[in-house]
């Protein structure tokens, strides 16, 4: 849900759609708000296609040094017609398949994770939103902002990301709720 900026591509109808009131600056802002996005979500890699060149431009270097310096460039070539993308045909193929992936991680929690360290498992941590940026996001180095009430990288309230050869899947008590993981 979380637009991400940086490096990105739309199709000709969401042009038509945006192109007359295009913001003038800050348009990854402009791209997430409730307006514009209307309940739509990005699709995205799980391995940024995008790189910063520096911390001069119109966000002023804001979130440089902790973050966007440390953005690597994919080195491994990825065959995307051998690739099963059906968990992208629908919002509804995607989500099954979130939840899929969800059920099968392994529920840990923030204490135990790195006991975990080495193992390359697939963990899950439900967390708070109260606690998300005192104890989750710095645990990860992780950022604690949102954007229009929206976590970054998140979706639907799930953050995917890989820490200590693991992947870790943080989850909100919101979504997709203690029914759909047992």
């Amino acid at each position: 849900e979380f637009f991400p900026g940086l490096g990105w591509m739309m199709d000709k109808s969401m042009w038509s759609e945006v192109r007359d009131r295009w913001a003038v600056a800050f348009w990854d802002e402009f791209m997430r708000r409730p307006d514009v996005r209307k309940g739509r979500s990005c699709i995205r890699p799980e391995i940024s296609r995008s790189f910063t060149f520096g911390e001069d431009g119109v966000s002023g270097g804001q979130f440089f040094a902790g973050h966007l310096s440390r953005i690597k460039l994919n080195d491994v070539m990825i065959d995307w017609g051998k690739q099963d993308l059906r968990s992208l045909a629908s919002t509804a193929a995607f989500d099954e398949s979130l939840v899929a992936r969800l059920r099968a991680a392994k529920l840990v929690t923030l204490d135990e994770v790195d006991s975990f360290a080495g193992r390359a498992e697939a963990l899950r941590i439900e967390y708070d939103d109260h606690a998300f940026a005192k104890m989750v996001a710095p645990k990860f180095g992780l950022m604690t902002d949102e954007k229009e009430g929206i976590r970054r990288m998140s979706y639907r309230g799930v953050i995917p990301f890989t820490y200590q050869t693991n992947r870790i899947f943080l989850y909100s008590r919101k979504w997709p709720g203690p029914d759909k993981l047992s």
